[in-house]
């Protein structure tokens, strides 16, 4: 009976990710209004972690077989439980962004700033929280096509025969607008902490598929 009511609230068609307006601008308003003040808002998902990697994880593990999964899971399924199991999976891929800045620290590579570019540059919320998980300033440059740009430097580069720094140096000649979002300091504690559970869910998927390995 427990699976079939589960099933019922999250197959499709019943869930509200399937029947209203899920634009993550949509999404942020609501949550703006649901949680006025900044440290609800982001708290809000204290007890729900969500791990990403639904098609493996290509960096800095480098396991194709790691799953996502989602801890803390109730029978809800109103507009609330969309709001915050949109808001726990941006913080479980920004969870994924720190892990690659430190495993590159590690190999003594420093960083000043994260600039941002592709489809998810154009959210604030996931640029505040990235900040602040990172603890790092976080630059959102005023250009679309910023990862087009990028590539027409390597063809730049190539044509010219002349070094690629060299040309991302002309680039950066010529100013560019920007947005910066700069880490919440109430919120850094809260986001370790999370961060942590956000490990230890990943290495328990090392521990169990081992154990599920080795067994008869």
């Amino acid at each position: 009976a427990v699976v079939s009511t589960q099933s019922g609230h999250y197959g499709r068609g019943n869930h509200p990710s399937y029947t209203s307006d899920v634009s993550y601008e949509t999404l942020n308003a609501d949550l703006g209004i649901r949680y006025p003040v900044p440290y609800d808002l982001h708290t809000v998902t204290r007890h729900l972690h969500v791990q990403p990697d639904l098609h493996g994880n290509r960096s800095p593990l480098a396991l194709p077989w790691i799953r996502g999964v989602m801890y803390g899971l109730d029978l809800s399924c109103g507009h609330d439980n969309l709001l915050h199991v949109y808001l726990a999976t941006l913080q479980g891929l920004c969870f994924g962004i720190r892990m690659i800045v430190e495993a590159l620290s590690k190999e003594e590579i420093t960083f000043d700033k994260i600039v941002l570019c592709g489809g998810l540059a154009r959210n604030s919320l996931y640029a505040s929280i990235l900040a602040t998980v990172a603890r790092l300033p976080v630059v959102v440059p005023d250009d679309d096509n910023l990862m087009c740009v990028g590539s027409a430097m390597l063809v730049q580069a190539a044509s010219e025969e002349v070094p690629l720094m060299e040309v991302v140096h002309r680039q950066q000649s010529e100013p560019m607008k920007s947005e910066t979002s700069y880490p919440i300091e109430e919120l850094i504690g809260y986001y370790d902490a999370k961060y942590e559970v956000y490990r230890e869910i990943c290495n328990s998927q090392l521990k169990f598929r081992s154990k599920m390995n080795n067994c008869d």
